[in-house]
């Protein structure tokens, strides 16, 4: 392989590199930094580079998968499966862009490894499929991140979202190997025409899988926004009962102090003060001067239990509790409430 050759090649793997670090940074979670990312990723495509030196187009095809299912497994914070799915993604997309290409330049490129085409097969080519690879990871990318602007974590993926693509990637296997081999002259005419309704049908294929799947987790995303929707109207109607509770239970109170006061303007008027100071002792020693008591620690479950224990008291029902100190710190004032 001489000089101008490996420098095509080097540079078909930065623009792989490019959309695979593209692909990561947008839709995957990293497990660590940038800088991490970037040297062992970039180690895992000099890789890649090495073993498409030895011109082998069956190892060529399958250290793509390979080597970028141990990178996403290794530097992303994702489970093994989603690790296959989005490898099957990059490959499927890879596979297509570079049938596509094929299709493009029937007429020209052939004899893939043969270094008289060098022009034809590792600069045109390159140019092309690389492009569409780019293009396609970029709408994908977008696609994929407005479907999910409402945390999709708990939406569940298919199982033809997994199907498809590693189908896919199987009839493009196939299609470019039987592309880049010896055809007869005889059967060429018709191994194109095979080859292109092929690259067709899968483009065709993934197209539809995947705008499913996009209106599945935006249909998700709907369903999931007006829950919440729902949720804070109930809260709202809750909040709004509470006020009416509070400004009628005021109104008991001030209505009540008026008519304490007016017993012991009536008592001091007529009984003097011992009569006086034996209803206030009675005032203080009733349950609703009681001081109230401290079920928790914390103030927010202590305010809520409060609550629940005076509507409890209110309606002659018993209400225990039993919080140990420090039980609930670990949570915030959103997850007690």
């Amino acid at each position: 392989m001489n000089r101008l050759t490996l420098l095509f090649l080097f540079l078909a793997y930065i623009c792989e590199y490019t959309v695979f670090a593209y692909y990561f940074l947008n839709i995957l979670d990293r497990r660590s930094g940038k800088a991490i990312f970037f040297v062992i990723s970039a180690c895992g495509y000099v890789l890649m580079l090495l073993t498409s030196l030895i011109d082998n187009p069956v190892i060529n095809a399958v250290s793509f998968p390979v080597i970028n299912f141990i990178l996403i497994l290794i530097l992303s914070d994702t489970k093994w499966y989603k690790a296959v799915l989005h490898t099957l993604v990059l490959t499927s997309l890879m596979l297509i862009t570079e049938g596509i290409s094929l299709v493009i330049l029937q007429n020209y490129t052939y004899d893939y490894y043969n270094e008289a085409y060098v022009l034809q097969n590792r600069v045109i080519f390159a140019i092309i499929s690389k492009s569409l690879y780019f293009i396609a990871t970029l709408i994908l990318v977008r696609l994929f991140n407005k479907a999910r602007h409402v945390s999709s974590d708990g939406i569940r993926t298919s199982v033809s979202l997994y199907l498809i693509p590693f189908i896919s990637v199987i009839m493009m296997f196939v299609g470019i190997l039987i592309w880049i081999g010896r055809i007869p002259e005889d059967t060429k005419q018709s191994t194109t025409f095979f080859i292109t309704v092929i690259v067709l049908l899968v483009v065709v294929i993934n197209v539809l899988a995947f705008s499913d799947e996009y209106r599945r987790i935006r249909r998700t995303n709907e369903y999931n926004d007006l829950q919440i929707q729902i949720q804070r109207e109930q809260d709202k109607k809750e909040y709004y009962r509470q006020l009416i509770s509070e400004s009628e239970y005021r109104s008991m109170l001030i209505h009540d102090m008026k008519n304490h006061l007016l017993s012991i303007r009536a008592l001091n008027q007529n009984e003097g003060d011992n009569a006086v100071a034996q209803y206030i002792d009675n005032l203080l020693n009733t349950q609703a001067m009681a001081p109230s008591i401290r079920r928790s620690d914390n103030e927010m479950l202590n305010a809520i239990l409060s609550r629940y224990a005076e509507d409890c008291n209110r309606n002659a029902i018993s209400f225990e509790t039993d919080i140990r100190s420090k039980s609930v710190d670990f949570m915030t004032d959103d997850e007690i409430t």
